[in-house]
């Protein structure tokens, strides 16, 4: 991980989720553009190189000590299972915030601690849910794309039956790439 002196972070999977997390921001709030945005922009987004090394006790335990460390976030994937996926955050996190409650709520968490520092958890695509980030994109297809969402799925599905290889799990994948 990076450091940056940057009070406000967020802690994403990998630079796909980086780039789509960027993009709604931006739709929001001021984000710069050009070679210095990184380093003024409202948040610093940490591209944690997948969810194993996000995982790891090292990697949230230096995250949430940096002393520029006021705001911190962390997106993931719940993949097959959302809770556990939680309860795995929540076990790394629980020292320096206590109040984590056991169960993650529907609307997403964010909470203080003693040192005022906050803490926000998101587990795509909805906190309760399996999927991913690619899940929750899905949701975002406008209406009137319907028929066009249809059309790749149904070319996901003719290019396996031709051999094209994907993972079942990467399914919405597959689909959102192909309808994009």
């Amino acid at each position: 991980m990076s450091p940056t002196s940057n009070p406000n972070q967020l802690i994403v999977e990998g630079p796909d989720d980086l780039f789509v997390i960027v993009k709604l921001m931006k739709a929001f709030v001021d984000w710069p553009e050009g070679p210095n945005s990184k380093a003024s922009a409202p948040v610093y987004i940490h591209n944690g190189n997948g969810a194993p090394e996000i995982l790891k006790e090292e990697y949230l335990s230096v995250f949430l000590k940096n002393a520029a460390l006021q705001i911190g976030g962390v997106v993931l994937d719940a993949d097959s299972d959302p809770r556990s996926r939680y309860q795995r955050i929540r076990t790394l996190c629980i020292s320096q915030f206590p109040s984590l409650p056991a169960d993650l709520p529907a609307e997403g968490l964010v909470v203080d601690n003693e040192r005022a520092k906050r803490l926000g958890i998101w587990i795509m695509p909805d906190n309760g849910s399996a999927g991913s980030l690619e899940t929750f994109l899905k949701w975002l297809v406008p209406d009137q794309n319907e028929a066009s969402w249809k059309l790749a799925e149904e070319s996901v599905n003719s290019a396996r039956s031709c051999g094209c290889p994907y993972r079942t799990a990467h399914l919405e994948k597959a689909n959102l790439y192909t309808w994009l």
